[in-house]
């Protein structure tokens, strides 16, 4: 029995890879303390990076694996091209 038997192909639903704070921490190598800052100061947001198991603020989180990849990926490469930058300006006396 696999998912695709109880899945319309047909529909626009798209199952997301969410799971939960645990194994978040272990799949995107960061704790817990990264992941609710983040969620704390907008930086992840709700229905694309997190939401609420049952959709009520009681609930358990669900992170979206693949959205969060993103998030790091984009940041790594706005921090390196940074960096150049800073280099860059630097004005070199001889």
């Amino acid at each position: 029995m696999t998912l695709r038997n109880f899945t319309d192909t047909k529909s626009p639903l798209t199952l997301k890879n969410r799971v939960f704070t645990e194994a978040a921490q272990q799949l995107l190598g960061v704790g817990r303390t990264f992941l609710m800052e983040k969620k704390a100061n907008g930086e992840f947001i709700v229905g694309i990076h997190w939401v609420y198991s049952s959709g009520k603020p009681k609930s358990r989180i669900l992170w979206d694996i693949p959205a969060i990849q993103k998030w790091q990926e984009d940041k790594s490469i706005e921090n390196a091209q940074a960096a150049y930058k800073t280099a860059e300006s630097i004005e070199v006396f001889a």
